[in-house]
């Protein structure tokens, strides 16, 4: 028993110094590495006509961290984040972006919103600076990239526009149109049903769910909610109020064609676009009435659930009357359909469509 005892004892110590040596080991991280940073042009000129379109790129190398045993690997830590000024030693105004990856491309859009942020006067040239700043906690002094210089000039934003975004706030391609550059913005879009999204504005503004109350359809530019839509997919008319800071969708099941044809239209949500087709017995003209009934959604109606957040009541939304009038080449949209005359040109199928793809 004494022998077991002493056995036992003696490992016992084993251990305790073992823990102490292994507590006495130091590891040692190394600094952080500069990135080097490359820019595809050194000169851009910004239009409306390349605002979709991919003007500058700019890609860098990775940085890296070491540790001084190889048996362990650091923890990442590391945040990118690119910066650009108009000041070659960014003593001025920077506007920055955080990065997870080893590039940036923007488009003409994004490149003058930068170009406002900063404060730069529109159709004039400026030097833009462009550098990454590497961090990898708050006590330790950053690392930064070289620095490249660009030559842009920007365009004078158009309040009248907004872009809406999808949940990663990519745009979608669908944009909205205030008509008196008052802050309120009307459309039509095509979305899935619980489509989640944001709203940009020309200035760069990003407009999203209020995350206070989390109550659908009401809208701040804080936090990180997106807004969304019912569970119903298709045709919606959004009215977007950045004043009242509220939106309402006025969803669009069907829309029926009398007159002298009659048709239950179809509606398409890549293209935006309403048809039907008909057997025409001659060329010439016709005379059509385009209407349905509508389901408007706004923040009434909104239910309290048992876990403290929101849901849409479908049985909330207000049956309200839609309808077109006007004419061919100039649409508008109200409760009240009129007359529209249209021109056949061809016996046989054809096809009646109205394109919503332009938000004016």
């Amino acid at each position: 028993m004494k022998t077991i005892n002493s056995l036992i004892l003696s490992l016992a110590a084993l251990f305790v110094l073992g823990a102490c040596e292994e507590d006495g080991d130091k590891y040692y991280l190394s600094s952080l590495t500069s990135n080097e940073l490359i820019a595809s042009t050194d000169n851009i000129v910004l239009t409306e006509a390349t605002a979709q379109k991919n003007v500058l790129s700019l890609a860098w190398t990775d940085r890296t961290l070491a540790i001084s045993n190889p048996n362990f690997k650091p923890t990442n830590l590391l945040k990118t984040a690119m910066q650009v000024s108009l000041s070659e030693d960014f003593s001025g105004t920077i506007v920055e972006s955080a990065e997870t990856s080893l590039s940036k491309t923007y488009n003409g859009a994004e490149l003058n919103i930068v170009a406002n942020n900063l404060g730069v006067e529109a159709n004039v040239a400026a030097k833009f600076y462009f550098r990454l700043k590497g961090t990898t906690g708050n006590n330790i002094d950053p690392a930064y990239s070289n620095v490249e210089a660009v030559t842009i000039t920007p365009y004078e934003l158009d309040m009248r526009f907004a872009n809406v975004l999808d949940q990663n706030a990519t745009a979608t391609g669908m944009t909205l149109f205030s008509a008196n550059t008052d802050g309120i913005y009307k459309g039509f879009v095509g979305v899935e049903g619980w489509f989640n999204f944001l709203v940009q504005e020309a200035d760069g503004t990003i407009w999203r769910n209020d995350n206070e109350t989390g109550m659908p359809f009401l809208l701040t530019t804080a936090g990180d909610w997106k807004c969304w839509f019912p569970g119903t997919a298709g045709c919606y008319y959004i009215t977007f109020d950045t004043n009242s800071k509220q939106w309402n969708g006025l969803l669009i099941p069907s829309l029926n064609v009398s007159g002298d044809i009659n048709a239950t239209m179809t509606f398409d949500r890549t293209s935006r676009k309403w048809t039907a087709t008909f057997n025409a017995d001659a060329t010439g003209t016709i005379t059509v009435r385009i209407d349905g009934t509508g389901k408007l959604y706004d923040h009434t109606c909104a239910n309290l659930n048992d876990n403290g957040g929101y849901d849409i009541d479908d049985t909330k939304a207000k049956d309200t009357p839609v309808a077109f009038s006007g004419s061919n080449a100039a649409l508008s949209f109200g409760e009240t359909a009129g007359d529209i005359t249209v021109n056949v040109p061809q016996t046989g199928e054809c096809t009646l469509s109205i394109d919503l793809s332009n938000p004016q």
